[in-house]
């Protein structure tokens, strides 16, 4: 089997390093996902010990005060927690006291901080640019003061149409952001429903929720299947209302009725790309291709190749196959994309085969280190995560990437092989295949044998955006948001032209290795990476955009502002 490797992949890794062409926000998504799960599992270990014991002739001391965002009162019980960055190892923990307070003794050295309780909003340490890093020092002495908010919390019940109770039903709460020129629905948080059908989902931060009711499981003759609903009844996104809390707010009553859903089946033949021969005992499994609901299910093929699905309800699922005792390379693996609508599936045909992409080099304003890693991103075709595979270039200029599925693929440069000094910034383009610029869109990788040459320009002199981000008196701003996005709508949607950075201490930002061409740049506050931008806000940051043209090995400095008039708008569409 190829080596297949989900994305996730850290924006700051990628803004240092990559030129990528239309790559989609997943990468993102996982980022975050990962970073929260980092801080909630430091949270929840009260049983695990420190990492390492502190020497107490050079142990620092981080000591501090919980309180109530809400109330200013002191916050008993309260679980803080230090965990090197990027590590789920508890280095050091505390429990506050009757008066809100905690001492934690570690080892010198880098900590995320976070204070996390039942009924409130885990909360991380930031420092004066929003940054989750606690920086200590030999014997340093730091004091770490943090608000808890409230957490709110929503709850019902989810029954079928008669008003039966479905137990262990999926709820999910989502945020509607904007994020590289689409809108998306973004995973809060979760729950079950209880034998009697009743959820309650909890420690839940401010904010508009879209909620979602539903029930995942294993498709099969005789499984019952209900349709997926969105508050207040919805079948679709789009018809979908917020549910607006405040901090600390209760909201109750808030119940589903789920229609029981018609299950379609999938079939069709598996057979090898070369040959033509079939494939038989070949594992398949179906899973939803989304964070929503839909039904699992595998099976076999048959002695002839062929195979069949049953039970799968409407939505969008990945399928893959993998021969288990036999050829397990690439020619004993297969990963497709299929939406089911309102029809079973039939005579669907899958050739097991793989493609080669092949390709050079060729630098521009500069010159070629002797290695580069050249990622090869193959694009799901629904819109959601797909996968990447990766090679190193020889001294040449020369790569060779195999066992790439069918489909379009996106190419990507990373300079991280130097082993001295600063590596130089540059961008991806133009790409050609047989003369044709797929810069923008993309490798098309056929069913067939025969490899797909491409010709790569590695071009160092990109452009560069600085400057800084000030309030309405002209004040730095530290840790503000920013984005860089094209001028052009349509190329939102491609990676290199949306980055979403935050300013330093100062306040001020670089921009590098950027594509030559129009941009505009938006800035708002807040450390919510988890939330992305609230399309709302970017219909209002859009309008205050300041423009900025960057040509090759091209300096162009902007300050953004945050007027009181934007902040205004903004504050108003906060609960």
């Amino acid at each position: 089997m190829p080596r297949v490797r989900y994305l996730l992949i850290t924006a700051a890794l990628l803004y240092a390093n990559w030129a990528i062409h239309a790559y989609r926000s997943a990468v993102l998504d996982a980022e975050f996902l990962v970073y929260g799960q980092s801080l909630s599992t430091g949270a929840t270990s009260a049983g695990r010990g420190p990492v390492n014991k502190p020497d107490a002739r050079t142990a620092a001391t981080v000591r501090g005060k919980i309180t109530n965002a809400k109330t200013g009162s002191p916050v008993k019980d309260v679980r803080v927690t230090l965990q090197p960055p990027g590590h789920g190892e508890v280095a050091g923990s505390a429990t506050s006291d009757s008066n809100g307070g905690y001492e934690i003794r570690v080892a010198p050295g880098l900590y995320n901080l976070s204070a996390a309780k039942d009924g409130f909003v885990m909360t991380p340490y930031l420092d004066v640019a929003n940054v989750p890093v606690l920086e200590l020092g030999v014997g340093q002495e730091a004091a770490v003061d943090l608000r808890l908010p409230p957490g709110a919390t929503m709850a019902g019940t989810v029954t079928d149409v008669s008003g039966a109770p479905i137990a262990d039903a999926n709820l999910q709460a989502t945020m509607k952001i904007y994020r590289q020129g689409k809108i998306e629905f973004q995973l809060r948080t979760g729950a079950r429903t209880n034998d009697r059908g009743e959820y309650r989902l909890t420690n839940l931060p401010a904010g508009r929720y879209y909620l979602q009711a539903g029930k995942r499981g294993i498709a099969g003759p005789g499984i019952r299947t209900f349709v997926p609903m969105m508050y207040p009844g919805a079948s679709r996104f789009e018809d979908a209302q917020p549910i607006r809390v405040d901090v600390g707010e209760d909201k109750s009553a808030i119940n589903f009725r789920l229609p029981d859903a018609t299950t379609y089946s999938v079939s069709g033949r598996i057979t090898f790309l070369t040959t033509g021969q079939p494939l038989a005992n070949m594992a398949i499994r179906v899973d939803p291709d989304h964070p929503g609901f839909g039904m699992n299910s595998s099976t076999r093929s048959r002695g002839d190749g062929t195979f069949r699905l049953e039970g799968l309800t409407a939505g969008s699922y990945r399928m893959e196959g993998k021969l288990t005792g036999g050829d397990e390379g690439p020619n004993g693996y297969f990963l497709r994309f299929f939406e089911l609508t309102a029809a079973d599936i039939t005579n669907l045909s899958i050739h097991v085969g793989y493609g080669t992409v092949k390709g050079n080099l060729r630098a521009v304003g500069g010159s070629l280190p002797e290695r580069m890693s050249v990622l090869l991103f193959v694009r799901n075709p629904l819109g959601g995560t797909g996968y990447a595979l990766s090679a190193i270039s020889h001294t040449n200029g020369t790569f060779e990437i195999g066992g790439v599925q069918p489909g379009i693929c996106d190419l990507a440069i990373r300079n991280d092989l130097a082993t001295t000094g600063r590596a130089p910034e540059f961008f991806v383009g133009p790409v050609t295949v047989d003369g044709q610029d797929v810069s923008d869109s993309g490798i098309r990788v056929p069913e067939g044998t025969a490899p797909v040459n491409v010709s790569v320009t590695v071009d160092f002199r990109p452009g560069t955006i600085t400057g800084k981000t000030l309030d309405f008196d002209n004040r730095p701003i530290p840790g503000a948001n920013l984005v860089l996005m094209s001028a052009d709508p349509k190329k939102r949607l491609l990676y290199p032209y949306w980055r979403e950075i935050k300013s330093d201490r100062e306040g001020a930002f670089r921009l590098g290795s950027l594509i030559p061409g129009d941009y505009f740049l938006m800035i708002w506050t807040g450390y919510r990476p988890w939330a992305g931008l609230d399309p709302e806000a970017f219909a209002i940051l859009e309008k205050y955009a300041v423009r900025a043209r960057v040509e090759r090995s091209g300096v162009v400095s902007r300050n953004l502002r945050l007027t009181k008039e934007i902040r205004n708008m903004l504050d108003a569409l906060s609960p």
